[in-house]
């Protein structure tokens, strides 16, 4: 019995190694499960009510020929307005086929306007319509009423975000800071199969209260044009 007892009792002088052994193993499982991250709240829109951004816009789906330009973006969620300023060398879609407008590719500012219009301007060519009141603002909670999916953390143009994922018309991915702030870092779609996304220019990232003018209707600019989307 007493070569058999070996094979289950362990050695006194092993007892302090196994009491080691075992607070290192709980002391890891504990380490695992409180590094599992904790699901964060589901962003708003842009990470504030109000706020303007630069973001980098790539759009395959609606501009294969010309997808990549930036526009400077003004946002008012609270009061559901929006402003975008798209610089030289725009495609947008909104911003094409306006019968009598300047050369596509022109700077354009489309107005989601105080009024509950949207309008679009060529401040270089001194030429602006009405366009229309069914096409309006993004909504700030669009991600909070339903469907929406946290789809865990990565690495999105250098900086760590949280991402979420909504299906509607296509798949919307929407990518934010992992800090309490959720500034935005991306948004993506595949629209027809086709990439558009909006990369946001965190260096230009500036929450708060923006200015009335930037969404009152523009002057002299209430002739109805038809396009291909108004």
């Amino acid at each position: 019995l007493s070569h058999l007892s070996c094979f289950v009792m362990p050695r006194p002088s092993l007892l302090p190694l196994l009491l080691l052994l075992l607070l290192l193993l709980s002391l890891s499982t504990l380490s695992t499960v409180s590094a599992v991250v904790e699901e964060p709240p589901i962003p708003i829109w842009g990470g504030a009510m109000h706020y303007y951004v630069l973001v980098n816009m790539t759009d395959v789906a609606d501009a294969p020929e010309q997808p990549y330009w930036q526009f400077d973006y003004y946002y008012d969620g609270a009061r559901n307005v929006s402003r975008y300023e798209m610089h030289q060398g725009q495609h947008d879609e909104v911003c094409k086929g306006i019968h009598g407008a300047p050369p596509f590719g022109d700077p354009c500012n489309v107005i989601h306007a105080l009024d509950g219009w949207l309008y679009l301007q060529y401040p270089t060519g001194n030429f602006c319509c009405k366009c229309s009141q069914h096409i309006g603002a993004i909504r700030y909670d669009w991600m909070r009423n339903g469907g929406t999916s946290y789809t865990g953390q990565s690495i999105v143009n250098g900086v760590k975000i949280d991402g979420w994922l909504k299906y509607g018309a296509s798949d919307n991915h929407y990518y934010a800071t992992t800090d309490a702030a959720q500034r935005p870092v991306q948004y993506m779609e595949h629209k027809n199969g086709q990439l558009k996304q909006w990369d946001f220019d965190l260096s230009t990232y500036a929450p708060g209260p923006q200015k009335d003018s930037l969404f009152t209707p523009p002057a002299n600019c209430d002739k109805r044009w038809l396009s291909d989307v108004c």
